[in-house]
């Protein structure tokens, strides 16, 4: 089968592009063809795709643009972060069908965030339409301007529209399908596991640091209003007060927040002296498969609905425990078996409940370790390819 990716950046810029490598490998090793197309391009930066595959920018016509990837005639158009409504227009005009993976709320949001940050920050469940308008500056949805506003909006919309013309929506998670099917035909939804294609080998915790009463406590991700590390730093205090152990919090990422997060850090760190706070920035794959074998539990204090999220995977994947709020992530945690999830309200006191569960019931931690390899297996590149591939056979014309 030909399978012509579309997708926005042309550098390996995010977790999109990460699943893409590990993809576009994949179905080379299965005989596939496979090109490459996309919007926007960053020379010296890494591409996705190896040596040898064609790749076409798609914001310019000739051989080497948009032309070239439609005559190099493909029987399958898989559609990601596409942000061009021409790239879009001329997909949908050819041949081939057009199958789009929703990642996230590119087209169901106009600040693609799906959450509300006044007069705090928490989950938006309204549908995408003009009644965001109104909402945009009081809930501050996104910036200050409103000619950003109205152009995002326009072109939310636009994708929205183009979007449910394709014959197949795929996406990895029921968070983002309950979403997509707030937007277009139910019908035409489909949801896959997704893969971590790059995981680290799998290395066994051990129960030393929990032997002589320290619990390490992890957070990675960006440190932004909507992540939640304030929530997790005030959890971590509130637990201490109630259980006045040893506690490392290492908050791995960085952000705006950051500097912020570093300062309430050191004064709870001199309120509770029990309390080590570390902020080793981003980490590597070595460095992240360490830090998930020492650590107790994965904190995933969202505040607003993830899509999915892949740190919470790769931790369940290291057999780490994950504490967290809703989101597309949760439905691989086992409440109460291997991690905690915290329903309703997104509140600190809620989140530290949370914590001191997964701390002090040692068989949550054996038992996310138990079922570590059986979800490595359920969100390898293999299984997401076998499930991808007979949907793809699927829709390609004869």
């Amino acid at each position: 089968m030909r399978i012509a990716i579309a997708n926005g950046p042309g550098w390996l810029s995010g977790g999109v592009e990460i699943y893409l490598r590990g993809l576009i490998s994949e179905l080379l090793k299965r005989g596939h063809e496979v090109a490459v197309g996309f919007e926007v391009e960053i020379s010296l930066r890494e591409v996705y795709w190896p040596d040898g595959i064609l790749a076409f920018n798609l914001s310019y016509a000739g051989p080497n643009g948009l032309d070239g990837y439609l005559a190099w005639g493909a029987d399958i158009h898989y559609a990601h972060s596409l942000k061009m409504p021409s790239s879009w227009s001329s997909l949908l005009a050819d041949s081939a069908p057009c199958v789009y993976f929703a990642h996230n709320y590119l087209s169901t949001c106009v600040s693609g965030r799906k959450c509300h940050l006044s007069p705090r920050v928490e989950p938006c469940r309204k549908s995408f339409g003009w009644p965001c308008l109104m909402h945009y500056f009081p809930r501050k949805c996104g910036g200050r301007n409103p000619l950003t506003m109205i152009r995002d909006f326009r072109l939310k919309y636009s994708l929205l529209q183009r979007i449910r013309e394709c014959p197949l929506v795929l996406t990895h998670s029921r968070q983002m399908q309950a979403e997509l099917e707030h937007h277009m035909d139910k019908e035409k939804i489909k949801t896959i596991p997704f893969c971590l294609p790059e995981l680290s080998p799998l290395v066994r915790g051990t129960v030393d640091n929990k032997e002589n009463g320290q619990d390490t406590i992890l957070f990675l991700g960006r440190m932004e209003p909507e992540k939640g590390a304030e929530i997790l730093l005030k959890s971590v205090e509130l637990l201490y007060s109630k259980r006045p152990c040893k506690y490392t919090v290492i908050i791995a990422g960085d952000g705006r927040q950051k500097h912020s997060m570093e300062r309430l850090g050191e004064e709870i760190v001199h309120r509770c002296p029990g309390v080590l706070i570390e902020f080793p920035g981003w980490l590597n794959e070595k460095e992240k498969s360490l830090i998930f074998a020492r650590s107790s539990v994965f904190a995933m204090p969202n505040l607003w609905p993830e899509p999915l999220g892949m740190a919470p995977l790769e931790a369940l994947c290291h057999g780490l425990p994950v504490v967290g709020f809703d989101g597309g992530y949760a439905e691989f945690v086992i409440d109460g078996v291997t991690g905690r999830i915290v329903t309703g309200e997104r509140s600190v006191h809620g989140f530290a409940q949370a914590l001191e569960d997964c701390l002090v019931d040692f068989e949550i931690y054996q038992q996310a370790q138990f079922h570590a390899m059986d979800l490595r297996k359920k969100l390898s590149v293999v299984a997401h390819a076998d499930s991808l591939i007979s949907l793809l056979e699927g829709m390609r014309l004869p």
